[in-house]
């Protein structure tokens, strides 16, 4: 009976630590602008983690996948193949924080590295 209730405790905690991963990842799931010279870039992330990047209002559109994992974010578009993109971000009321940690497509370290607005949408 002690070695039931023991395991039944451990299978319990398990549970519980199981359920605790994920729930500090920042999210980002809505539509963040920036401006980069004269164009407006809109990044709409999806609760899917999908994402859509659109740079001026009828110029490129990149599409992707994100994965946050407590403050760092994973992408890889369609622009830049398999290579992931690892930046550190941060969510404060409005605004989204993206520093670059490792990406070797130089245009999405263009576009995504720095400070992003939200629009209401978050």
């Amino acid at each position: 009976m002690k070695k039931q209730l023991l395991v039944l405790f451990a299978a319990m905690v398990l549970l519980l630590m199981l359920t605790a991963c994920g729930k500090d990842d920042v999210s980002v799931v809505g539509v963040w602008e920036r401006q980069i010279d004269e164009f407006i870039v809109r990044l709409n992330f999806n609760a899917d983690e999908s994402f859509i990047l659109q740079v001026g209002e009828r110029s490129r559109t990149i599409s992707g996948n994100y994965d946050v994992r407590g403050n760092v974010i994973l992408f890889v578009d369609d622009d830049c193949g398999e290579i992931e993109g690892k930046y550190r971000v941060g969510v404060h009321g409005n605004t989204a924080t993206f520093s670059v940690l490792n990406d070797e497509c130089e245009g999405r370290v263009e576009v995504v590295n720095g400070e992003w607005q939200g629009t209401g949408n978050q």
